[in-house]
């Protein structure tokens, strides 16, 4: 799923890429759980999208908060330059 995610992110299909990415979310959280590396690409890519399509379901907070968060404590600053951006961008209008 996540190589299909990234080609539908690249081709400008977000709509389409968000969609299949919040089931595959959903799935890695019930068999693999929070914490495991592919729940973190999946949460990571689906708030790529989201990010990239603004965010109209309101899904970048969340996704920060709830499914990313352990990485971002963990290495706040070995974090991808997008998702500084995107903390920093959230911080500033008081999110």
């Amino acid at each position: 799923m996540n190589n299909l995610a990234a080609v539908l992110i690249g081709l400008g299909e977000l709509d389409i890429a968000a969609e299949r990415l919040d089931t595959h979310l959903a799935d890695c959280r019930a068999t693999l759980g929070r914490r495991h590396p592919e729940t973190f690409k999946a949460a990571w890519q689906l708030l790529v999208a989201e990010s990239r399509r603004g965010d109209p379901r309101g899904r970048v907070r969340e996704l920060l908060d709830e499914d990313l968060a352990p990485l971002i404590e963990a290495d706040p600053d070995g974090l991808p330059a997008e998702l500084r951006a995107l903390r920093a961008a959230l911080a500033e209008a008081g999110h």
